[in-house]
């Protein structure tokens, strides 16, 4: 069905205690989280607020002479630890997009410890050495393999894509060993194409729809038959996090968020409607 081709669906309160002064954070879904508190006298700088899924972290406050500086706030953001003036500077906050940075220590005390970076990738690292299975079909250009890489409902599918006329196949599909490089690392140019769909589904009428795309960034294809029954062998694949763009002839574009995958082997033999 033509939906294995090009197509794509994109689918506090106020605490006081001794002289030690605490301002509440607060979480905005999408916002900014709120700086800490200064600390009293001698007290300790409030934390920082943790932010939302986007934007940025509120850093951690300031302790003034005697006091210890806060943490800056953690969540995607990057809250940055307050500074001290005497004790250990506020470490910085956690964060999936860019490290808080930790806080500085004047007067030669200790500065606080960077941020952790922390990212959630959608894909595990490596799926190994997957089984042989998945299906075949033939396609208004080519021939495509589909193969569900997990359990999952949807799963995430691997699917290989062979476009005759084009790039290693100027003359029409025939059989050999393909190194995936150059042309054959962007969905939009490629001619044997393999990308990982996340959460794969097909519509009763067709139409595909996924939530996360890797696309391969190398490997070896060899195809030992592309007539009656696909069948091959893919080598040391491996694969990054990109977006596709449909409005741009399905060009393909690293996100850059360091999420990558890879398969190890994968023999395939399916036989071709």
């Amino acid at each position: 069905m033509s939906s294995l081709a090009r197509v794509l669906v994109i689918v506090g309160g106020l605490t006081l205690l001794a002289n030690v002064l605490l301002t509440a954070c607060t979480l905005d879904a999408s916002g900014t989280g709120n700086s800490g508190g200064n600390g009293g006298a001698g007290g300790n700088g409030g934390a920082g607020g943790s932010a939302g899924r986007e934007p940025t972290s509120g850093g951690g406050a300031d302790a003034v002479p005697g006091g210890t500086a806060a943490v800056g706030g953690s969540d995607t953001g990057n809250g940055s630890g307050g500074q001290a003036d005497v004790n250990q500077a506020g470490a910085g906050g956690i964060s999936s997009d860019a490290a808080g940075q930790g806080g500085t220590g004047v007067d030669g005390e200790t500065a606080g410890a960077g941020g952790a970076l922390q990212r959630s990738c959608p894909f595990p690292s490596s799926y190994g050495k997957p089984r042989s299975g998945g299906t075949a079909e033939q396609t208004n250009t080519g021939l495509a393999y589909s193969y569900n890489l997990n359990t999952a409902t949807p799963p995430d599918t691997l699917q290989l894509e062979l476009f005759s006329g084009l790039g290693l196949f100027p003359d029409g599909l025939k059989t050999g060993t393909y190194e995936l490089k150059g042309d054959e690392l962007n969905y939009g140019t490629c001619s044997l194409c393999l990308i990982i769909f996340g959460d794969y589904s097909v519509s009763d009428n067709g139409i595909s729809s996924h939530t996360d795309t890797y696309f391969v960034t190398g490997g070896t294809i060899s195809l030992t038959s592309v007539a009656g029954r696909l069948t091959g062998l893919l080598s040391s694949a491996t694969f990054e996090h990109v977006k596709v763009d449909a409005s741009n002839g399905f060009h393909s574009t690293p996100l850059n968020d360091g999420c990558v995958t890879s398969i190890d082997t994968l023999a395939f033999d399916a036989p071709i409607p």
